[in-house]
């Protein structure tokens, strides 16, 4: 099963122009594609006009640089609409894909395990509160986050499971040592968690 990419939003102004010449030329008169949404016309007037203000925006003009991104993203949103048309219509199919001068999208790859957590932090909460705030870099893939706390020098660990990045632990006890990790949990992945580095903080 092969799939288009339809996110143009990172092309360089003057590749969109030749990506969109080059869609426009592939889809007309494309059996496999009679009917393209939207039409081949409006995407080619979208075009011109994206030329148009690609030359005069050339200038530095803050004015014009405001325009010509109104029309790209206009542009883009057209090519985007094409692309889904395609997908829709070409049913997997790579070649037809190819036939229309669009690109095959890479399928995702699958996760044999989860990374281990990035930008995990703990702070305090206010002194006396006996709160430490959990939190660790989001990341799509994970169902849920999980964060381990633990007296500094105790053997078990008290696991939180959250399906949000950032936590709150309470009922801390205050002036003594904690240890605190985290770890993404997946499914369909190696079961076994792959812990951040501890960190220790005294919670006041």
């Amino acid at each position: 099963m092969a799939y288009v990419i339809y996110d143009f939003s990172k092309v360089k102004d003057a590749e969109l122009e030749v990506l969109a010449e080059s869609i426009l030329s592939k889809l007309t008169g494309n059996d496999s594609f009679p009917n393209p949404t939207p039409d081949l016309t409006t995407v080619r007037q979208l075009l011109e006009t994206y030329r148009v203000s690609l030359s005069e925006a050339a200038g530095g003009d803050r004015l014009k640089a405001e325009q010509k991104r109104q029309h790209k993203k206009r542009l883009t949103d057209a090519i985007r609409g094409l692309a889904l048309y395609v997908e829709s219509k070409a049913k997997g199919n790579p070649a037809a894909i190819l036939s229309a001068g669009m690109e095959l999208r890479k399928p995702a790859e699958r996760l044999q395990q989860m990374p281990l957590p990035k930008r995990f932090r703990v702070q305090y909460g206010d002194p006396g509160s006996g709160q430490a705030f959990l939190s660790a870099g989001r990341f799509e893939p994970a169902l849920l986050y999980r964060f381990d706390y633990r007296l500094a020098g105790a053997e078990e660990w008290t696991t939180v499971t959250s399906s949000f990045s950032r936590i709150t632990i309470e009922g801390l006890q205050n002036y003594k040592q904690y240890e605190f990790r985290a770890a993404y949990i997946g499914r369909g992945v190696d079961p076994v968690p792959r812990f951040s580095e501890i960190i220790t903080t005294v919670i006041l």
